[in-house]
């Protein structure tokens, strides 16, 4: 497509970018005056029914996990005139946590961008949708600080069999793949996979490398399903003890050594940022090594790209000082309204596992602690007790 063309209501303005499942255009509604972006499948790929099922699968994802500030969000969705689906988003200035990476981001923008993403991961996971390929090009950092985790083209649902690929077809991105997308023996692929992906964008982001390197695609494999991750700490002497044990648990070989899900994982790096020492041990700055004149000379050129990206804005209340015990109370009333749900929510997970479904109450199950680990810790008896009742629920279905 070229400027000025239509697709659907919109009018093409240019080429933002092109990957290897889509091309994303500048495009402007122009009786709104409202510009998107806008991803369309190429014309070549139009017959290929896997591509246009992956296309597919893609909106439907972005449809069910809509409603998160850290993850793009979908407006409107068609086919060209000669048959290409096309989907618009919304737009955000900024760039892509590689090239943020590149330019020298500061640890703490660093931190509060990958605990942003961690949410996204258990906003999507608490929904039954797994991303398949978090790495530091699909997280987009806006002007304002805000990140979004974008291209769910690899998604999949959590339950869903996997038909579109061919065998021995490797999903995801060596450098941030979890060993059981490398090899199907070391397990079944699950929220724990994107779990390992984001620890291993955590580690590039303490360190300025991914946990495994290499040259080629069967190295960084080999090192991937043999090779022991070194501690951040040794090669960046800033990290603490606290968020050293969350990267190494997030990149454990064996999946059920990882935290479960994002949900779990968001808590660990807020408790692990929680635990920071006051004054940093060495400067944080921490500069890809793959860093090149090339790249960086690409990192200017691109640096006024307009993302494909989408989000909320945060909703924040102002409280007057003699409300604070009204405010109490309803936290009260709230947390025990949540551990009611929690209740109800276990007793349907018992009674699927009663009836013999144990893989939707596993399904379920991972759903309720994604949900209840992004909405924080509780402080009422109630809710303390249903969270008990849930780990034991988690460990009879081991």
């Amino acid at each position: 497509m070229k400027p000025g063309d239509r697709c659907g209501p919109y009018v093409i303005v240019r080429e933002l970018g092109r990957g290897a499942m889509g091309v994303v255009y500048l495009a402007e509604h122009p009786e709104l005056g409202h510009r998107h972006a806008l991803k369309v499948l190429p014309r070549e790929l139009v017959a290929d029914k896997g591509a246009a099922r992956r296309f597919q699968r893609e909106m439907e994802h972005l449809a069910r996990v809509d409603g998160h500030p850290g993850i793009v969000r979908v407006h409107s969705a068609g086919e060209t005139a000669q048959g290409a689906p096309w989907f618009a988003m919304e737009l955000v200035e900024g760039v892509s946590l590689a090239q943020a990476l590149r330019e020298g981001l500061p640890l703490e923008a660093r931190l509060d961008v990958l605990e942003q993403v961690a949410g996204a991961l258990a906003h999507a996971h608490a929904r039954g949708v797994l991303h398949r390929d978090v790495k530091p090009e699909n997280v987009f950092v806006a002007k304002d600080g805000t990140a979004r985790l974008g291209d769910f083209g690899l998604s999949r649902l959590a339950l869903a069999p996997e038909k579109l690929t061919r065998t021995g077809e490797l999903i995801g991105t060596p450098y941030y793949m979890a060993p059981e997308q490398a090899s199907p023996a070391i397990g079944k692929p699950g929220p724990w996979s994107d779990v390992y992906g984001l620890g291993a964008v955590l580690y590039e982001a303490l360190t300025g490398r991914p946990p495994h390197d290499g040259k080629t695609t069967p190295e960084v494999c080999a090192k991937l399903l043999s090779a022991a991750v070194v501690p951040p700490s040794a090669k960046n002497p800033a990290v603490w003890p606290e968020l050293e044990r969350v990267v190494l648990r997030a990149l454990a070989r064996k999946p059920g050594d990882r935290q479960p899900h994002g949900g779990e994982l968001l808590s660990d790096l807020r408790r692990a940022r929680a635990a920071a020492p006051k004054a940093p041990r060495t400067p944080d700055l921490v500069t890809s090594a793959s860093d090149t004149s090339g790249e960086r000379a690409s990192a200017r050129r691109s640096r006024a790209l307009v993302l494909a990206l989408g989000g909320a804005a945060a909703l924040s209340v102002a409280l007057a000082a003699g409300a604070v015990a009204l405010v109490t109370t309803a936290r009260r009333d709230a947390e025990r309204a949540r551990a009611a749900g929690l209740e109800r929510a276990l007793d349907e997970v018992e009674r699927l596992t009663a009836a013999g479904r144990l893989d939707l109450a596993q399904e379920r199950l991972v759903a309720l602690e994604a949900g209840e680990a992004e909405a924080g810790p509780g402080r009422t008896d109630e809710l303390t007790a249903a969270r008990a009742r849930q780990g034991a629920v988690a460990r009879a279905l081991e």
